[in-house]
């Protein structure tokens, strides 16, 4: 059996946040606030701010990163988004269990969590990626 205590986040493709000016990488953070990376190596919605997050609580989670390093998480809430299709509001999107990571570069969708915890359905192609929930029942 599993102790919870063992359970570590990944995610796949992430890398850290480096305030040193003499990291040419450095140059490159821009406002990661509307970025969003949809990330197939991610088992949670991860973002490095907390000020879009609601219902935030304290969260202490090991994640371990694609290079092997471990940071970890500040809290859990929630994000609502407003999708835009063709330029017109669409509808309100809610992701729940979002960890703060303020050790993160950037904002970054888990695709695994939807298709595991929600039951959603991800296709894959060189331009788009879409998820969508099966046909239910008739």
């Amino acid at each position: 059996m599993t102790n919870p205590q063992d359970i570590i986040e990944h995610a796949g493709n992430a890398s850290l946040c480096s305030s040193d000016p003499s990291d040419p990488l450095s140059l490159l953070q821009l406002d990661t606030d509307f970025d969003w990376n949809a990330d197939s190596g991610a088992t949670s919605h991860m973002m490095p701010h907390c000020h879009w997050l609601r219902n935030y609580t304290p969260k202490c989670v090991p994640i371990k990163l694609a290079d092997h390093t471990i940071v970890y998480s500040a809290g859990v809430g929630s994000i609502v988004f407003i999708l835009v299709l063709e330029g017109k509001s669409a509808r309100v999107v809610e992701f729940t269990r979002v960890l703060h990571v303020p050790d993160l570069r950037n904002n970054l969708i888990s695709v695994l969590y939807p298709t595991h915890h929600s039951g959603f359905i991800v296709n894959i192609n060189s331009s788009h990626m879409m998820f969508s929930r099966p046909p239910g029942p008739s």
